[in-house]
């Protein structure tokens, strides 16, 4: 099996650089039944499988899988992973789950990062502002400027999963959408 990194453009990236990751082997599929466009939009070029995942080799040539790229956050032409937010938000001690998704924000033309916290039960509904802006802190402390959670905050009682556990993006994205056309935020379950 042979593999590649690209960049949006589907230029190959410098090695140990995040990008999709493609693969080519004797078994890969020949493309689908009846649908060429799809087809089409999976092959980088002929016998090499776009993967729809982000990642890199490590320096011991491990592939190391950062995120999908559906999930990537596009901030100003930068990309922010979810993951990556959502694993440090974690390790703060009132945070009992997280989500992060992007949130379109009109005024500057962009995704921005917004996080959905299901905070530890002993903590107050009156504490959730001070909790946001640590929350806030922790995140801006630790990554690059255009990874900050310009989207905010917003505290849920639960987080949809599936039933493994992994988080259901697209769900959490569509239940902050409906949120917002109604004129209101995410509130109570989910």
């Amino acid at each position: 099996m042979a593999i590649r990194f690209v960049d949006d453009s589907l230029q190959e990236v410098a090695p140990g650089t995040p990008g999709e990751i493609c693969v080519s082997c004797p078994t890969i599929m020949m493309g689908y039944k009846d649908n060429e466009k799809a087809t089409q939009e999976s092959f980088l070029e002929p016998g090499w499988y776009r993967t729809g995942d982000i990642g890199y080799l490590d320096k011991n040539g491990y592939l190391i899988i950062v995120d999908r790229i559906k999930d990537v956050i596009k901030y100003k032409g930068f990309q922010v992973s979810p993951s990556e937010l959502e694993e440090i938000i974690g390790r703060h001690p009132h945070v009992h789950d997280v989500g992060v998704v992007a949130t379109w924000a009109d005024s500057e033309a962009t995704e921005l990062p917004r996080a959905f916290v299901v905070a530890d039960p002993e903590v107050a509904v009156s504490a959730f502002p001070r909790l946001a802006d640590e929350i806030c802190k922790l995140v801006a402390d630790q990554v690059a400027g255009y990874k900050r959670l310009r989207g905010g905050v917003r505290f849920v009682d639960s987080l949809p999963r599936n039933p493994t556990g992994k988080l259901l993006r697209r769900q959490l994205r569509d239940e902050q959408e409906r949120g917002e056309s109604a004129g209101g935020q995410l509130k109570g379950k989910m």
